[in-house]
């Protein structure tokens, strides 16, 4: 006989009662069990979601580093659109946790770490360091490390914002071509 079998005998609760504290404490366990059988149905499910993502974030890596690998072997050229990099740069910044929701999402952060990388440019061309190898473990000097930095910060913030940056760069080019010298006498 369970404890709350021997304590319900002991007061002298009847099972019939619906009202009785053990009609109670019977559907308080049959809802915690239940309630018990969901958190494990989802916990497995969890799991075995995570180890979906897992796998594909793996896949994603290995395929993004062999990639990057060939680029800078000289094996061949990135033959993604703007478009397209925008979407994967995008992808990865969410499966890093940088799109949750509430944050870094409205455009003051995206404009803001924009700044920050350009200013990173800044200050390595100020340490005299652009053509140096940079802080991390790949084949890149200062110089090429934060323009692409810029570059990813600025395709990821197109693809947060909806914007077709295809089109925008070549209207905008388009456009460029059109002005005149040095932009009417601009000195930078």
């Amino acid at each position: 006989m369970s404890e709350i079998s021997a304590l319900i005998l002991s007061k002298g609760w009847r099972p019939d009662d619906t009202t009785s504290p053990y009609a109670l404490a019977v559907r308080a366990a049959r809802e915690l069990e239940a309630a018990e059988a969901q958190l494990a149905t989802i916990e497995a499910q969890l799991a075995e979601d995570g180890e979906r993502l897992d796998a594909l974030l793996a896949a994603a890596r290995r395929d993004a580093l062999r990639e990057a690998a060939d680029i800078a072997a000289g094996r061949r050229r990135a033959m993604r659109t703007l478009g397209e990099w925008a979407e994967v740069v995008w992808q990865n910044a969410k499966a890093k946790g940088f799109h949750e929701p509430g944050f870094n999402d409205a455009p003051p952060s995206w404009c803001a770490n924009l700044h920050g990388e350009v200013s990173e440019l800044w200050e390595a061309y100020r340490r005299g360091k652009l053509n140096e190898q940079c802080d991390k473990p790949i084949a890149l000097t200062c110089a090429e490390e934060e323009l692409a930095d810029i570059i990813i910060r600025a395709l990821d913030c197109a693809r947060q914002m909806g914007i077709d940056i295809e089109r925008a760069v070549a209207a905008k080019h388009a456009y460029n071509v059109t002005r005149p010298h040095q932009h009417g006498g601009k000195l930078a």
